[in-house]
């Protein structure tokens, strides 16, 4: 080693690279923001798939009719039960079990149902469903996920995530 020679960062240096990271963090913050909101609208959405795929393997497998109640002012939905084995219609569901979509995120909204406030999808003990399409907003920005099921029970999921 030579003498005189320094090794490692001047303090010009470090400031210049603090800098450049703060200014690609700035630019970045926003997107990932928007990345985080939509990843949120994503897992409300799935969520709710899920639970329309249960009800119709659970109507199925107990020979029972279940019912997915989207209620749209109180932004939730519930999931319940008929009280008898292979009864069509239903003469009394069990209690119902509410879900919510503010453990998942605070700006997702029940938009899309086709009525303003209660929509009811019922599965019967073959597997067929009322169909219709639920559609999940974000309140602070355009995306929206859009749960569709048909007759025959199979539930799919449109996006459009801006």
């Amino acid at each position: 080693m030579r003498a005189g020679t320094q090794e490692g960062f001047s303090i010009v240096e470090l400031i210049i690279a603090v800098a450049i990271a703060a200014i690609a963090g700035a630019i970045a913050m926003p997107a990932f923001h928007n990345f985080t909101e939509n990843k949120k609208l994503k897992s409300a959405a799935r969520a709710l798939e899920s639970d329309f795929f249960e009800l119709k393997e659970r109507a199925i497998a107990e020979n029972r009719q279940f019912r997915l109640t989207i209620n749209v002012v109180p932004n939730n939905y519930t999931t319940e039960r008929c009280g008898a084995v292979a009864q069509s219609p239903c003469a009394g569901w069990e209690p119902p079990t509410v879900r919510d979509f503010s453990a998942i995120g605070t700006n997702i909204a029940i938009a899309g149902a086709p009525n303003t406030t209660e929509t009811q999808y019922t599965f019967q003990t073959r597997g067929t469903a009322t169909p219709g399409t639920v559609r999940l907003i974000l309140t602070n920005r355009p995306s929206w996920a859009e749960i569709t099921t048909n007759i025959t029970g199979r539930t799919y999921v449109r996006f459009d995530l801006q």
